[in-house]
């Protein structure tokens, strides 16, 4: 018998949830064929069978969470039925257990690269990390080529001690966080840890289209706008091999706020190249997808700079969040009535407020300054 455990999705969260199978016991199976739908992080990722036979036991129902590294799939493996086996897993990184020996299966692409990225630790200081229930993918990596250190170690102990939450919580009390959660955590604690952010704020006096066009629509168009006017903000930057990617096409990150899921940030591919119908489309298709949480990877991938419209809740003025490999994120706060001069006369008219986050690391204070000054004009 071969089993299939559940490889690492490359999400960097220790599990995932079973959404729908597509196979059953006794169905035969080609090699990559799709067998089950799998919620990691915000998207579902279709997990391949890393070989052709048989299926016999699906180790899980839908709705339960399986551990990575934890059986998934276990297949029969007989004559009527051989076993074929790849070389290359595609897009998972997966293990085969066959006759009791445990064969690695490598990736390729993104995944590999973020196996590599992972902390390094001697065997002695991962057995104390799991002693103290500590996640060593959260810990500091101070030594060379992002190896845990004593001095790591210990100040990850120290500070496990001081907040562990099963010293102050009983077992039933508490929420689990969901997986929408989770990569929140996930990536808000990787921004706090890599980015060097700068803020700008200003406003912009809108009262001349306000009423006539969709704010979200403009705020759009104006950042691709500003975009193709000061192109460096529209970027990515990969600090493990110091390589910043500015980009020719505009890939938005749009904030999808659902009170019932959570947060979101979809992407707007090609932002620059659709028209308002196609733009209000594409807006109502992720709003749709945020509240039945149907989203796939290619959906919440490759941004190349983010847009957060929070005044469209509450807020005029806001610090915006930036998070990796992204350079630039603009924030729009809520449009307020305000006494302004015009014309030497003075009026009430509606401005909006506009912050805009950027990595300090590769982008200067002139470079941002230059970036706000053209997009307040875009808006005007």
């Amino acid at each position: 018998m071969n089993i299939f455990k559940l490889p690492d999705l490359g999400e960097g969260l220790p599990d995932a949830i079973i959404r729908e199978w597509f196979v059953k016991p006794g169905d035969l199976v080609t090699l990559e064929q799709p067998l089950v739908a799998m919620e990691t992080a915000k998207a579902l990722v279709d997990v391949p069978s890393p070989i052709a036979g048989k299926v016999k036991t699906l180790h899980g129902k839908v709705g339960e969470t399986i551990n990575t590294n934890e059986p998934l799939v276990s297949f029969e493996s007989d004559e009527t039925s051989p076993i074929q086996t790849s070389k290359d897993q595609g897009t998972v990184v997966g293990k085969i257990t066959e006759s009791g020996v445990l064969l690695d299966e490598c990736a390729t692409g993104i995944q590999a690269k973020w196996c590599i990225d992972r902390p390094k630790i001697i065997p002695a200081y991962r057995a104390l990390a799991q002693a103290f229930g500590i996640d060593i993918k959260s810990m500091s990596a101070t030594g060379p080529n992002q190896t845990i250190t004593t001095t790591d170690i210990k100040e990850a102990i120290l500070n496990h001690l001081k907040i562990n939450p099963t010293q102050i919580l009983k077992s039933d009390q508490g929420e689990k966080l969901s997986p929408t959660y989770r990569a929140m955590v996930q990536s808000m604690t990787q921004s706090h840890q890599q980015i060097v952010p700068v803020t700008l704020c200003d406003d912009v006096d809108i009262q001349h289209w306000f009423k006539k066009q969709d704010l979200t629509i403009r705020l759009i168009q104006a950042i691709c706008q500003t975009c193709q006017t000061e192109p460096r903000l529209n970027a990515q930057f990969f600090p493990g091999n110091e390589k910043f990617w500015q980009r020719k096409e505009i890939n938005i990150g749009i904030a999808i706020d659902s009170e019932k899921n959570g947060l979101f940030v979809p992407v707007l591919k090609n932002a620059n190249k659709l028209n308002e119908k196609q733009l209000r489309q594409k807006l109502e298709e992720f709003k749709q997808k945020a509240d039945s949480k149907t989203f796939t990877s290619d959906d919440l991938k490759d941004a190349t700079i983010l847009l957060s419209n929070f005044g469209s809740i509450a807020g005029r003025y806001g610090i915006p969040v930036l998070t990796p490999p992204c350079v630039t994120i603009i924030g729009a706060g809520r449009v307020a009535d305000k006494v302004v001069c015009d014309k030497k006369k003075i009026v009430v008219h509606s401005v909006l407020s506009i912050a805009i986050t950027a990595d300090h690391r590769v982008i200067t204070g002139g470079e941002l300054a230059r970036f706000l000054q053209t997009l307040l004009s875009e808006l005007s």
